[in-house]
């Protein structure tokens, strides 16, 4: 197994345990942030039945899941939405995502497995991009996850041909840093001030090796997560849908027993981030009820409604 995937768990033991441990990494985070994009836990004071676990996508935040979150919460949920290092900053300098290595993606996911476990009994997961990355990373790797929800996973990114993918990444690892506008002649103040309006070719590098190394994986051992579903978005143009169906299939071959999927249809016109609405680029009713039915009871039941106007 690739080291870079690997960790140690280290699972909270009681609900004490984790709020504690949680307080502690949440006071090392940085004093620049944005305060909506430090880490966030929706607690009830003791431990819950349902715990779900966020993962964000990369250059945003834990903001991004909060509408999701408080959501379960109001439902009676303990909710975690961590935030991945080197984001979140006031300054959205998105130069400081360089420094992502696998090893550290992996770091906060596992830490943030290992609070969620002593906030509750039954942890759901999900992640969208990046975040639906690591929630792969978790569905792989950690038996406690009992469902794991995969949002366009970045398994690969969308412009990069999975056959030449990892010769694309040495070479952005061998080439200096560079910083590339998301949307090309785009005002960098547009956008909601949690994200960065560029992406750094190192930091995708980063994500590029998780992805690499949990799709050498799936081939050789079937996920320790009890459910898994995918979400895919047949509009999506970030990232590379058929590295997730890969992977799907290669978890089916192993004999994985409860393993699902649903593609929103091009129909539907969604942009890649289907979790928060930016500029208006979709109407949230399209997709949360869905996603918040699936995390609930582990149903697929397709949106309703047709194209966004």
């Amino acid at each position: 197994m690739n080291s870079a995937i690997q960790s140690t768990p280290a699972p909270c033991t009681s609900f004490e345990d984790a709020l504690q441990r949680h307080q502690h990494l949440a006071s090392h985070e940085p004093d620049d942030l944005w305060p909506e994009c430090r880490s966030v836990l929706l607690h009830h004071g003791a431990a819950t039945e349902p715990v779900a676990l966020f993962y964000h996508g990369y250059c945003s935040c834990p903001q991004q899941f909060r509408v999701l979150g408080q959501a379960l919460h109001a439902q009676g949920w303990n909710v975690l939405i961590p935030r991945f290092a080197y984001h979140g900053h006031a300054d959205r300098d998105a130069t400081r995502t360089r420094l992502l290595t696998p090893e550290s993606l992996v770091e906060t996911a596992s830490q943030a497995v290992d609070v969620a476990v002593g906030l509750g009994r039954q942890l759901a997961v999900c992640g969208l991009s990046m975040g639906g990355l690591m929630a792969g990373w978790a569905a792989q790797m950690r038996a406690e996850i009992e469902h794991a929800v995969l949002v366009a996973p970045a398994y690969n990114v969308g412009p990069v041909p999975r056959a030449v993918a990892r010769p694309a990444r040495a070479a952005a690892r061998l080439l200096p840093a560079m910083n590339r506008p998301w949307v090309p002649g785009a005002d960098p103040a547009d956008g909601p001030r949690h994200t960065y309006p560029d992406y750094n070719t190192h930091g995708v590098a980063a994500l590029m090796g998780v992805g690499q190394a949990l799709m050498a994986l799936a081939r050789r051992r079937p996920p320790a997560a009890q459910r898994v579903t995918f979400v895919l978005n047949e509009n999506d143009h970030s990232v590379d849908n058929t590295a997730a169906e890969q992977v799907m299939a290669s978890w089916r071959q192993l004999g994985a027993p409860h393993l699902q999927s649903y593609t929103f249809p091009q129909a539907l016109g969604l942009p890649h981030n289907t979790i928060e609405p930016e500029a208006g680029s979709f109407d949230p009713a399209v997709t949360h009820p869905m996603l918040l039915h699936l995390l609930a009871t582990g149903e697929i039941v397709p949106p309703k409604e047709t194209r966004h106007a």
